[in-house]
């Protein structure tokens, strides 16, 4: 990983890495967080991971019949990381990548979570939008009022990545002050009337995801991958 700025605090980044590095480790054997084989700091820190393919940010409008299911399984990530204690901080499509060998059968694999609980060290030492694509960041990030980076954060970043599976689009689009502004005082365009053929169940799912305040997003990510499970079945029905 790249150091910060001479200004920086160099310790506190290495201690913060460390523990981050470390988060990671304890929870990367679930099936859809990508396995961290081995880390350190000396000289710097780094990591050694299994291959991964491309990111949901590299690849188009994930396929109507593969999509719930992919939301259902990075929610399901999701909720192994807040069961564990870990905040991912960071959940984008950059930070949503597909297995190496992309296709197996005819079918794409099913996406991994990637660079779990970085940004809670990233953030602190660098611009904040070098690692997080401001278009899916929590108002949080933009105006401490919104409170802390925390568990909340996720299901908000979760739902605007969720935006960009359905409909192949961010739920917001501008240069950064746009997108700031939109983030704090619009609400996304309804995920339905710009994907064709996306269920217009998936616009309150979203819509309670990416809530501005926290108190109204859903308290935990297990509800919001309830959601999609009934979706799922009644599509099945």
């Amino acid at each position: 990983f790249h150091d910060p700025e001479e200004t920086s605090d160099q310790f506190d980044y290495v201690a913060r890495m460390e523990t981050q590095l470390s988060r990671w480790e304890a929870v990367s054997g679930h099936d859809h967080i990508v396995t961290a084989l081995d880390w350190g700091v000396d000289p710097k820190p780094w990591l050694a991971t299994l291959f991964v393919g491309e990111s949901l940010a590299e690849s188009g409008r994930v396929p109507p019949g593969q999509v719930l299911d992919d939301a259902i399984n990075l929610a399901d990530a999701v909720s192994h990381l807040h069961n564990n204690g870990v905040v991912h901080a960071g959940i984008d499509p950059g930070n949503v990548v597909y297995p190496g060998d992309l296709i197996d059968g005819g079918g794409q694999q099913p996406p991994l979570l990637d660079n779990v609980g970085l940004m809670n060290a990233f953030r602190l030492h660098f611009d904040p939008a070098l690692h997080l694509d401001p278009r899916y960041a929590a108002p949080e990030y933009f105006d401490s009022q919104y409170g802390g980076i925390d568990h909340a954060t996720d299901i908000y970043q979760l739902g605007a990545v969720l935006y960009r599976m359905f409909t192949g689009q961010p739920p917001y689009t501008g240069q950064f002050e746009q997108v700031r502004e939109r983030v704090l005082n619009e609400h996304p365009v309804p995920p339905s009337t710009v994907g064709e053929g996306v269920p217009s169940t998936v616009d309150g799912i979203i819509t309670k995801a990416m809530a501005r305040q926290k108190l109204t997003r859903y308290e935990t990510v297990e509800h919001l991958q309830q959601e999609l499970v009934g979706i799922r079945r009644g599509e099945d029905g």
